[in-house]
């Protein structure tokens, strides 16, 4: 049987065709060159918010070094976290009582993952608490161990 590969095409950014010495370079006019080289970027955009996101903190990322980033990080709103589902929206259920089952708060949703022998078998999220505890258990029949409904151990 013959096999014919074809190459991948890959594209190659303008920075990926430098030396990469040059982003990382001490010399204003190398400095400057690598700026504008990232300024004719189709990437320009996403590089810096990359780096901003990571907090790179050395060379050149999106047409801007490291002075440039820390000012605009310091420019930027503070990040708000997440907001939580309002409490109003679904109340906190009853805990169950089999094995692995959990409500998972802030998702809104069931969790079930079995613990067994220093190992962990996720099964799944579910909406229904029904649903997670039947999936609990047939993971604990699968695995053959107990359900260990709570208070009954």
């Amino acid at each position: 049987m013959t096999v014919i590969l074809t190459p991948r095409r890959v594209t190659l950014w303008p920075c990926q065709r430098e030396d990469p010495e040059l982003w990382f370079s001490e010399t204003t006019k190398e400095r400057e060159r690598a700026k504008a080289i990232c300024r004719r970027c189709p990437v320009q955009e996403a590089c810096l918010a990359h780096s901003m996101t990571h907090r790179i903190k050395f060379g050149i990322w999106g047409g801007v070094d490291e002075k440039e980033r820390g000012k605009l990080l310091r420019q930027r709103p503070k990040q708000v976290t997440k907001p939580r589902p309002k409490s109003g929206t679904r109340p906190k259920p009853e805990p169950s009582g089999v094995r692995g089952v959990s409500w998972n708060s802030y998702k809104g949703q069931w969790t079930v993952t079995i613990r067994h022998a220093r190992e962990s078998h996720w099964v799944g999220v579910f909406d229904e608490q029904a649903d997670a505890e039947r999936a609990a258990v047939a993971k604990c029949n699968e695995l053959n161990i107990p359900t260990f409904r709570k208070g009954a151990a």
